[in-house]
Formats: structure tokens, sequence, C-alpha cells
């Protein structure tokens, strides 16, 4: 829900109390409940400034002000007789102030397509006329416009190496496209910007290959370089035979350079029919908003995503799947969950469920679908952490877990199952996710949609920026699962999974979103996919408690793969100057409880690296005793024991 769809039943209540109070004036309220009603009003209304941003209410807090104050002194009914006409009138214009609000808020007040956030656009007037500009991203009609189409048009979900051109490039569409859509190959086009890919004009782009590009986007160039034919032969001869050149302009083209454009393309005008009204206004776009299309042939289709094609005869003979999936109180969602998994369109698969105790009526939903599983528990009490103990029934060549608050995309399965049959060496496959919130909207963060990388460069991606691969997306073989070294994880259980994965085998990530994800808080319950203090505390602890055995055991030759260039020797090899190289990668890390844990490690080595420590690193038990006091949890406890002193 975005802020002016909090806002407008706010606004509607006031409205609908205030037309309450004059109605029952007019059929003949004594003036003392008169007077009550209208000062109770004024203390609603105090909730507008609350919700309304300052942009929008300064205009009315005046008034809204005054109006306060007038109720305050009617609750001296001698002061409301003679002032009766006042207090009537000014109850009327409370409606006009909230019905003008409303109006306001409605139209300036947008979850940004660009930027993903709620803000309160600004006019612009630089284009002389009523536009409307993201006070965060900076996006004006033409940007969000561009987005706008990619996202419908799905670029996210178009083939990975898809190549983007932005000329005259604007920061915001980049900056989306980077985000939103890593799998592109993503470039820019100046003359005259330093920071692009590309130093070239538009009428001699001679560097760039025929037949080079998938979409080229032109959002900042003006309308009349497009009357320059050499401009148009140039992106057509970049463009690729199913390619699409983005621009957007105020006002529709005349008919004279839409005709000399028909000479070298097709072109497609976009307007609010395209767009959809709810999407057009959601964007804040104006009727005189256009975005132009162009293509090299009438048929070319403007939708960018990937044409996937799943093996029909994978699907129905493939090997078993495990699909393992542990319930509690997901009532509103497990049917979903589950339907999701039963009309996938790999059909090889035994699906075992459990119930952990559920207080609500989970169970009696799952019970509902009992012809579809291949075991199913249902506990009489909550312990957590089931989906480990379901695995000892798995016996697929593969495990699938899945959340039963989350969905799969049908192909899921058989993307993820071909894939790891043609490659022996991949441990799991996992795809890309988008968090969403209750409804399934998609939220703006971009936490899974990561490329693939080396297995050394997974750990180093770990070591500064934690998890970045989605659980509930993967499929495991049955004995790299079962090969898993288990930890007492509550909160990173699938982190340190993968961390000790990627020792021993591949992971691959299928770029495509296949899989939503629930985080919410709901009725005084988070789920572990939503941030709370005492989830972030808990991962903090678990990252100190569980790295500690990761670093200590890893292999010298994969730890300098991974971490050759945090080594404070590059070159070191030897078995004492690894174990001093872990120290110190552990020691300078940012979390406290990892540098606790390097102050242990250090006293497990301390016999065996002492003279190393000292002669190639200069550090001695006086750099030591130092270290335990200024590092880890020690400051913290120093702290803690000042204030209590206080």
């Amino acid at each position: 829900m975005n802020l002016n769809e909090q806002i407008q039943p706010i606004l509607k209540k006031i409205k609908v109390y205030s037309q309450n109070i004059l109605n029952e004036w007019e059929h003949g309220t004594d003036m003392a409940l008169f007077a009550q009603e209208a000062h109770e009003l004024s203390g609603v209304m105090t909730s507008i400034g609350r919700v309304v941003p300052q942009e929008i209410y300064s205009e009315y807090q005046e008034f809204f002000d005054h109006f306060r104050v007038f109720c305050g002194q009617c609750k001296d009914i001698g002061f409301m007789q003679s002032h009766i006409e006042d207090m009537v009138s000014s109850i009327s214009l409370v409606i006009e102030c909230i019905e003008d609000l409303g109006s306001k808020c409605s139209r300036r007040i947008r979850k940004c397509v660009c930027c993903s956030r709620d803000v309160v656009c600004r006019p612009m007037s630089d284009r002389g006329q009523e536009d409307l500009i993201c006070p965060v991203c900076g996006a004006g009609d033409r940007e969000r416009m561009v987005i706008t189409f990619l996202k419908k048009e799905k670029l996210r979900d178009a083939a990975e190496g898809t190549r983007v051109l932005q000329i005259a490039s604007v920061a915001v569409v980049g900056q989306w496209i980077t985000q939103y859509c890593p799998q592109t190959e993503y470039e820019t086009a100046d003359l005259f910007r330093e920071e692009t890919t590309l130093h070239s004009d538009l009428q001699r782009m001679h560097v760039i290959a025929e037949g080079a590009y998938d979409v080229i986007i032109c959002s900042d160039v003006v309308q009349a370089v497009w009357d320059d034919r050499q401009v148009q032969g140039e992106l057509k001869r970049i463009l690729k035979p199913h390619g699409i050149i983005l621009f957007g302009l105020p006002v529709e083209l005349d008919e004279k350079l839409t005709g000399r454009l028909a000479e070298q393309f097709c072109v497609h005008s976009l307007l609010e029919e395209y767009f959809g009204k709810q999407l057009h206004e959601q964007c804040a776009l104006t009727d005189t908003s256009v975005l132009y299309a162009l293509t090299k042939e009438a048929g070319v289709s403007l939708n960018l995503e990937e044409k996937v094609t799943v093996d029909e005869m994978l699907c129905k003979e493939g090997p078993l799947v495990s699909v393992i999936m542990s319930c509690y109180n997901h009532e509103p969602y497990v049917a979903e969950a589950i339907e999701s998994v039963i009309n996938q369109s790999y059909k090889n698969i035994e699906f075992i469920v459990a119930d952990d105790a559920s207080s609500d009526h989970t169970a009696d939903i799952m019970k509902k679908y009992s012809s579809h599983y291949a075991k199913e528990i249902y506990f009489e009490e909550n312990y957590g952490g089931r989906s480990e103990y379901l695995q000892q029934f798995a016996t697929g060549k593969y495990i699938a877990l899945m959340h039963s608050d989350d969905v799969w995309e049908k192909d899921k399965l058989a993307l993820q199952v071909a894939y790891m049959e043609q490659h022996e060496e991949c441990g799991a496959c996992l795809t890309w996710c988008m968090y969403t919130d209750e409804n399934l909207e998609e939220m703006a963060e971009t936490t899974f949609l990561k490329m693939n990388r080396s297995s050394s460069q997974w750990m180093n991606y770990f070591w500064k920026h934690g998890n970045a691969l989605c659980n509930p997306s993967s499929l495991t073989r049955r004995e790299t699962a079962a090969n898993v070294r288990k930890n007492p994880c509550s909160q990173l259980p699938d982190f340190f999974k993968w961390v000790d994965i990627v020792q021993h085998s591949s992971i691959y990530i299928v770029p495509k979103v296949l899989i939503r994800m629930r985080r919410y808080s709901r009725e005084g319950r988070v789920n572990t996919s939503a941030y709370s203090d005492e989830n972030y505390m808990r991962s903090l602890v678990e990252k100190g408690a569980n790295w500690l055995y990761v670093i200590r055991d890893m292999e010298s030759g994969f730890f300098r793969q991974a971490f050759g260039e945090m080594m404070i020797h590059p070159e070191a090899d030897t078995e004492e100057e690894i174990k001093c190289e872990k120290f110190f990668l552990m020691l300078n890390h940012s979390n406290v409880f990892i540098q606790h844990s390097a102050i242990c490690y250090f006293s497990e080595i301390f016999d065996d690296v002492k003279e190393c420590m000292e002669e190639k690193y200069h550090y001695s038990y006086k750099e030591l005793r130092r270290d335990s006091m200024e590092k880890g949890i020690a400051p913290f406890l120093y702290k803690e024991q000042e204030e209590e002193q206080e």
C-alpha cells in the first residue's frame, strides 16, 4: 500500500464525519451537541498533519490550525451562539479543503516507477507544461515512460546477454537497468561526457558494429535531432533486426517528421491507451506525454521477454524431485504455496510436508491437498526447523525447499532440472527471487538478482556482503544436501549451507524471477524474511560463531583464491602464514562477533604461529592484548559497565 492509499481513507473519514455534523445541525441538533461534535472534529483533524506530507499539507495548515483554535473557543456555548454561522461555514470549508487535499494527494503522491519510493512529485516548470519530477531520483515524464515500458515489456526477463545502449544517458534510467536487469549488457554513448562507455556522435557511430543492440534508449535526445536522416540511418544500422529504439517527448511529432521516420522505421506512438489508464495515472504521466518505439519492421514485437522452451519429455520422465515444505501459522498463504508446487510443469515430484503445530487453520487447509503428498506429518508441538527433519524421507535425485508463504512460477523446477542434468559438477541450482508484500506486490529490494560467479568469487562475496541466494529457490543434489555441514543457526542456516557448498562444488543461478518470497509483519508476528532488531542481532551473532570454523577449516588454496586481494601478504603459502592471514582476515571484519572469533582463533594457533607472527607480520602478544580490548565485544562491555556506574 503506497502513501496515497494510506491517506485517502483518513481524509474520507474526516469528510464524512464533517458532513454528518452539518446534516445533524440542519435537522435540528441542539447547540451543545453541535459544539461538542465540532470540537471532536478538530481533534480528529490532527491526524491529517501526521500522515499528509508537509509539501502538500502546508497550503492548508494555517486554516486547519485556526479552525482548531476556533473549535476550542466554541466549547463556550455563549461564544458558539454568537458565532454559529461562522462555525457552519468553517465546517463547510473543511469539507472543501479535504476534497482538494485528497485530489492533490492523488495527483502528486506516487510510488515512483523509477526508484520505487513513495514520493511527493514536485511540479517541473522548465518544460513549459505541468510535469512532475521525483524529488528522490529526479525522474520526470520521459524517464518514467521509458522505465514503465521496460517493466511492461519485461526487460528483466530478457535473455542473458541482451544488449542495451542508452544515448545521452540519463542516470536514473541506467541505475534502474543496472539494478533490476543485471543479465543485460548495458552501455552508454555520448560525445561529450567522460563517464560513458562509448564516445560517439549520433551521426558517426562507426565504433559500433552493425546490428549490435536489442534496445536503444534516447530519452534525453531533443526532437530536432530526429529530423536528421544520417542519425536515423546510423541508429537503424546498429539496431538488431528485431530491436527497439525508444524515445519520449512531451508532445506528438508533427506529420512531416513522422513521415520521415516512417521511411526508415515502423513508428509506434505509445499513449495512455498503451500504458492503461491506471498505470498512466500511477506513473504521473501527462495526457500529452508520448513514448515512441521504432522498429525495423511492422511485425516486430515490443515484448523483450525471452521465450523459454521447456523440455516436455523431461517434465514427464525426468528424475524424481523431492519437494520439502514445513509450515507454521500460514493459513492465508499455504494453499497458494501448495498449488504453485502441484501445478509445476515438471511432474515427477514427491511432495513431503509437515505442519509444525500451527495454532490457526493451516493444518486443515494442508489436509485438503493430501492426495498430492508422498508424506505428510502434523506435529502436536511446535519445534521449528522441521525442513531439515523432513529431508530424511526424501528419495529423489534432487531436493527442492519450499516456504509455505512463498509462490513458485510454473516452470521453476523444469528449468532447474534441465540445467542440473546437463552439469554434473553443479551441486545446487537457484533462481532469481523478488521479495513481495502479503499480496505478492513486488518490493524494490533486489537482493536476489545476482549474476553467476565462480565458487571462490562467491566466497569473497559472502564474506563482504552476506547472503544473496534465495533458499526456497534452491534445487540441490541429494548427496550434496546430505554432506552439508550441520550448524545450529536459526537465522542463517541457508547462508552457511551455501558457504559450505561452494567449497566443494559449484552453484548456478537461473537469471529469471521464478519465486516470489513474502516479507511481512502480521498481527505482531514478523516472518524470518522480515527485518527486525532481533533478527538482525541474531544474524550478527551467528556470523561470528560460524565464520570461525569456516575460515579455520578452509583449504589453503581455496582461501588464497577467495581472499587473495585481502591478504596482508598475497604471496603467503606456508601453513603458518595462511593461519596468520586467516586470523587477520577475521580480526579486520566489521562484525564485532567475528573479531571476537579471531581472538579465540589466535589462542588456538598461538603455539604454531608465534614466530611467524612476530617475524613476518610484526604482531606479538603486546598487539594481541591491545586488540582484545579494542576489538570484538570488549569495548561494548566496557561501555555497558560505564553506563551502569553512571
